[in-house]
């Protein structure tokens, strides 16, 4: 188990009126949170997109599927992150640190937090991550945080996805 002081970071549940509230204008999301949102955030907004569909079709099976991270001390949002089923027992996590908040030791208690929140389901044997090959910042943090490198996918067409590292934590024993 990973060694990290959780009370770093503080979870949120994204709702479909922030989104939204996103969507028609950027400042009303930071209105809502009560936190500007970090310079050049998110990097792809189509995780927004593709939660907030999920949340007007199905809001409780998409109900851990998006999470706003904060610097607990100062409220300030950090960044994002999730979870959503892949295969049963097992979550698929992502998640986001703000390019001005990278290098100062948020990723690996985000990253934590979003664990133990998906472990608190009894059905949940393990959490995935998936990798570019390129990533160099990551695979740390997924080490601090208590992930296994367990190989590297290859695509079933190489000419619309590329390889992947695959990356596992495992249930904590009780």
């Amino acid at each position: 188990m990973a060694d990290i002081d959780g009370s770093r970071i503080r979870l949120e549940p994204a709702t479909l009126d922030q989104l939204d509230a996103y969507f028609r204008d950027p400042d009303q999301l930071a209105e809502a949170l009560r936190s500007p949102l970090p310079a050049g955030w998110p990097f792809d907004v189509t995780a927004f997109l593709w939660v907030a569909n999920a949340l007007q079709r199905a809001p409780e099976a998409a109900a851990r599927w998006m999470y706003w991270a904060f610097d607990a001390e100062t409220g300030r949002l950090i960044g994002d992150g999730g979870l959503r089923s892949e295969a049963a027992g097992a979550l698929e996590l992502s998640y986001e640190v703000a390019e001005e908040f990278r290098g100062r030791g948020y990723g690996a208690p985000l990253v934590d937090a979003l664990c133990r929140l998906g472990f608190e389901d009894a059905a949940i044997e393990r959490v995935e991550v998936h990798t570019r090959l390129d990533d160099e910042a990551s695979p740390p943090t997924l080490l601090r945080a208590g992930f296994t490198r367990v190989g590297v996918q290859e695509p079933a067409d190489p000419e619309v996805a590329r390889a992947l590292v695959a990356w596992v934590r495992e249930r904590p024993a009780s």
